[in-house]
């Protein structure tokens, strides 16, 4: 009974879990959703490539090669690169469409959450399962996803059909492989793992270029399991590991010609071949691999870059408070903690804290070192992006979750960056809006602006959210773009939104619009400014009403209709 026992508890301790973490996001969407990203192409181009397609059933779609690349080749068309992940979540969204969800941010919102947390519960059964301390470690984990950092929650916010799909096919090969990466199988069911994930690195590799990486290490991983059998022969033990990088390149190579042979991802824009083709094709159909634009050597530019963008694990210098100081401490420590179990697990050649260590801290500086390119545009260095560290992060709460689990001192570590973390945390929830998630309705609305300024066509406005509004209205509705970032590591937090100045932001933002004499504008503006300041903080409007007297009504009068 004991088995059953905890199993029945982990199940319970997960559900709770992801009950209290997707309590927190929409807390997160309903006071700051407005202020995550600015709209542009990378999320809401998905509806525009779509507006062909949300009549015909997806399978039919599928069923018909010409459809089939056609449809492949408009989901392309939202991104830079050649990726299949583009594709899924292109048919996802259709999907929706199809159900008769009503198209715009808030079904891309939580199409991007959703996908958070089915990551979130295999990452929650990878831990219940492959830990002495179980409890604990779903609950350190649990804790830490919760308080992500902010590279981490925004891209598990946004639907890009990249980096959140890659950290959500990379959560399911680690439950896939999980048993594997803890203890060697005996020789054949080893080499048979070692095959079969031989293949999956080739599907990967067509989701998703990035994916090549977490596939070959799991490869690496189990190949070395092949050799630690202490009652093997010292030959078998030398030879082994090679013999399953060999199986489990052919079965790479196979499979991944058999893809590309069969003309089946025809539209997709990755290369029909295999031999003199390249594996791995970058931005625009560029070589992947593009010349470096930061040296290690020059420590003066890279140094500053680094401090920011390299994976930080609290709030940063430009985000947070407190936290800024010790955030430098924080990632040294985890990244010296996956090192230490990493090279522990090396030297055993099994257990899943040994992979994760060694791969977090590989990875990291793999991703470090291929993110000094110049970008698309060659003569402009891009430096370190990073959304590129993205699947990296729940391997690094993974770590601290498993030292909780083992240890006391692990659990006051994760205690420790859940105090740094969460008053910055708290500052994304808004509790002054009168439900929990008033300003998602704005967030379901935003995509028309972007359609109507950027895009040159559009699913029929009776498939959209505020299919009513004027140009004019939205285009006063366009207020809320003044507090929209672009960064991946901080934004506006909503209590500070019309603390000063409103009037005369409102009033440089209608400056010479053409909107400015049509009450449908103002109207709009109401609206934007009914999003921005809830009816907690109705006073900071004040001087809105009073600089603006005569279109006062109007603005009410939008306001009055905003959530």
């Amino acid at each position: 009974m004991g088995a059953p026992i905890r199993r029945r508890r982990c199940l319970l301790l997960t559900l709770l879990v992801l009950a209290a973490v997707l309590l927190d996001r929409l807390l997160v969407l309903g006071g700051s959703g407005h202020l995550l990203f600015d709209l542009n192409q990378a999320e809401q181009g998905f509806i525009r490539a779509l507006s062909p397609w949300l009549d015909a059933p997806l399978h039919e779609i599928l069923a018909d090669p010409p459809r089939r690349a056609r449809f492949l080749r408009d989901s392309q068309s939202v991104g830079n690169q050649a990726h299949g992940t583009l594709a899924l979540a292109m048919a996802a969204l259709q999907v929706c469409a199809r159900l008769g969800v009503p198209l715009g941010t808030l079904t891309l919102r939580v199409l991007a959450l959703l996908g958070s947390l089915l990551s979130l519960a295999l990452w929650l059964r990878v831990l219940g399962r492959n830990s002495r301390g179980g409890w604990a470690s779903i609950l350190s984990f649990g804790a830490l996803f919760l308080v992500a950092p902010p590279v981490m929650l925004k891209l598990g916010l946004v639907h890009w059909g990249t980096h959140e799909w890659v950290s959500l096919l990379f959560s399911g090969l680690i439950a896939a492989v999980a048993p594997g990466l803890q203890r060697p199988a005996r020789r054949g069911l080893q080499l048979a793992r070692i095959a079969a994930v031989g293949a999956v690195c080739a599907a990967l590799l067509v989701a998703n270029g990035s994916l090549l990486m977490p596939g070959l290490a799991v490869l690496c991983w189990l190949s070395l399991g092949l050799g630690a059998q202490r009652a093997d022969p010292l030959p078998w033990r030398l030879l082994g590991p090679i013999l399953g990088l060999v199986l489990g390149g052919l079965a790479l190579f196979a499979t991944l010609g058999a893809l590309r042979s069969t003309g089946w991802l025809a539209g997709l824009g990755q290369p029909d071949g295999l031999w003199g083709e390249p594996l791995l094709v970058g931005k625009r159909g560029r070589p992947f691999l593009m010349p470096e634009g930061l040296s290690w050597r020059e420590v003066g530019l890279w140094g500053p870059v680094f401090a920011k963008r390299a994976m930080p694990l609290v709030p940063g210098p430009l985000y947070g408070h407190h936290a800024a100081t010790l955030e430098p401490l924080v990632r040294a420590g985890v990244g010296l903690l996956g090192l230490g179990l990493g090279l522990r697990g090396l030297w055993r050649r099994r257990g899943l804290a040994g992979f994760l260590g060694l791969y977090l801290v590989g990875g990291w500086l793999a991703v470090t070192l291929l993110g000094q390119t110049h970008g698309l545009d060659p003569g402009i260095v891009g430096g370190i992006q990073p959304r590129y560290y993205a699947h990296l992060y729940p391997v690094a709460l993974a770590l601290l979750a498993l030292w909780a689990g083992r240890s006391w001192l692990g659990r006051l570590s994760v205690g420790a960056v859940l105090f740094l973390a969460w008053p910055d945390h708290r500052a994304l929830w808004d509790l002054d809006q009168p439900w929990i998630c008033g300003r998602l309705r704005w967030a379901a609305d935003a995509h028309r602006l972007w359609l109507q300024e950027h895009s040159d066509r559009s699913p029929p406005t009776d498939r959209l959210r505020l299919g009513w509004a004027s140009p004019a209205f939205l285009q006063g509705m366009g207020l809320v773009e003044v507090w929209q970032f672009t960064d991946y590591w901080r934004w506006h937090r909503p209590q500070s939104i019309g603390r000063r100045d409103l009037d005369k932001t409102v009033a440089r933002f209608a400056e010479d619009k053409d909107w400015v004499d049509d009450p449908d504008g103002w109207r709009g503006l109401g609206r934007a400014l009914g999003c921005l300041v809830p009816p907690g903080r109705a006073a900071r409007l004040e001087p809105v009403w009073a600089a603006f007297p005569d279109q006062a009504p109007w603005m009410q009068e939008g306001l009055r209709g905003a959530p």
